[in-house]
């Protein structure tokens, strides 16, 4: 690991964040249920992570 971390972790997010850019502006606004079927879909489905456009990065000193 880096200097000075003695752990990482790393979480994919947003996973129908990219297919909402295909769409009109706003249209996610329209469906609060998005993020919660992200979060199934992406627990079931781990292979889809790849195509998330987030990465959160969690170091630990």
């Amino acid at each position: 690991m880096g200097r000075g971390y003695s752990d990482f972790h790393y979480h994919e997010v947003h996973f129908f964040g990219m297919i909402v850019r295909a769409f009109p502006y706003r249209w996610h606004v329209r469906l609060p249920v998005l993020h919660k079927v992200d979060r199934v879909v992406l627990r079931y489905a781990p292979p889809l992570r790849r195509f998330c456009r987030y990465v959160l990065i969690m170091l630990e000193k």
